[in-house]
């Protein structure tokens, strides 16, 4: 398979992807003002999981160029598992900071006091 081809094939599974980290990255960059720290807790998740995609794309070119690298098998094993770490390590990473900023400036819900007794 050629170069381009391959480049293609692992941009298109990727691109839904990174549409979705694109529009949600935008969307906390224009409601940073009203929730700062929600937003900042977004927009880091959101550049993560593009830089955690990027590198998946570039994974995809590795047998292309490893006999650059690396002569043997076991070689393209370990660069192959070496990138994975990457990869699940900056998604893992990501979803931590999603998670927070889930979760981050909620309030407890105001409980009515209860009527005076007579």
């Amino acid at each position: 398979m050629m170069l381009s081809q391959q480049f293609t094939r692992t941009l298109l599974m990727q691109l839904p992807f990174l549409a979705v980290y694109i529009a949600v990255l935008v969307i906390a960059v224009s409601r940073r003002k009203h929730h700062p720290s929600v937003s900042t807790l977004t927009i880091v998740s959101m550049a993560t999981l593009i830089l955690a995609s990027l590198l998946s794309i570039l994974t995809g070119f590795i047998p292309a160029f490893h006999w650059r690298w690396a002569q043997s098998a076991q070689a393209l094993g370990i660069i192959y598992g070496a990138s994975s770490l990457a990869i699940g390590v900056l998604a893992g990473a990501a979803w931590v900071f999603l998670v927070a900023a889930v979760f981050n400036d909620r309030k407890a819900p105001q409980v009515p006091a209860p009527p005076p007794q007579e």
